[in-house]
């Protein structure tokens, strides 16, 4: 198998089902993959880089993985070395913070009721949570507030109060099913929190979903195998990758622009 570390040790789990019905596929197929090792390298910087991303005990990058189109190019869930190994890039589930409010955007843009110029008031205000309840008065990193802005901007800056207020506008359900639709399988949680990343999801999923928005809307699950050849050159096992069009074009291009 061409592909280094956890690249190499996924695609040995997902080929390995394979071998009882076709021995040898493990020891003597070539199996192509999509392995970058420009992307691998690019991972592994970004990680050792990020103090958060580091785990102190080994002192050694946690996990993450580059994708193009979607074949998986390069995946990083770890340094430690041995069977069984926990590979953070596709096990690991953390809550995603931030990085889930362009789908609290994206739900809000595809209700036809927000554009990228609407305004949002960034200021400090108390919720009530319809969902569980209770009172909850958000606040953006750092305590500071900007007052009136486009939600592009808003987005950019990754504005706390403006996220919530959309969501609170559009719906925790119509959040949810915009996520859905982009990639996220995790179950989440179903209240206001949500617009600041509540929950967890497991990086192979979050970056699909993102996946998503890069191909204007076309979702296509993650590929680590494109094509198992036995030894007297027999294909076993073939595929491509399979685009499907979740989210309108438009929306995305508000999203991402």
């Amino acid at each position: 198998l061409k592909g280094g570390g956890d690249f190499r040790d996924t695609l040995v789990s997902l080929v390995s089902c394979c071998d009882s019905a076709a021995p040898g596929i493990m020891s003597a197929s070539p199996i192509e993959v999509q392995h970058n090792a420009v992307m691998r390298r690019c991972a592994l910087t970004v990680l050792a880089n990020c103090p958060s991303a580091v785990e102190r005990e080994e002192e050694s990058p946690s996990g993450e993985f580059g994708a193009d189109d979607s074949l998986v190019g390069a995946l990083v869930g770890g340094y430690g070395i041995g069977a069984g190994r926990f590979n953070r890039a596709t096990n690991a589930r953390r809550q995603p913070g931030s990085t889930f409010k362009p789908f609290v955007y994206g739900a809000a843009f595809d209700s036809g009721r927000f554009t990228p110029v609407s305004i949002c008031l960034d200021a400090p205000r108390v919720y009530r949570d319809p969902w569980t309840g209770k009172s909850w008065k958000p606040q953006n990193y750092g305590g500071r507030f900007a007052g009136e802005m486009p939600l592009r901007r808003a987005l950019t800056l990754s504005k706390n109060l403006c996220a919530v207020e959309l969501i609170d506008e559009v719906g925790v359900d119509a959040v949810l099913d915009f996520a859905r639709r982009a990639g996220v399988a995790s179950a989440l949680p179903r209240n206001l929190t949500l617009a600041l990343g509540s929950g967890d999801v497991t990086p192979l999923e979050m970056t699909n979903a993102y996946a998503t928005l890069a191909a204007q809307g076309r979702r296509a699950e993650p590929l680590f195998i494109r094509k198992v050849v036995a030894a007297d050159g027999e294909i076993l096992f073939e595929q491509q990758a399979v685009e499907v069009p979740v989210l309108r074009p438009e929306v995305v291009y508000q999203v991402t622009s």
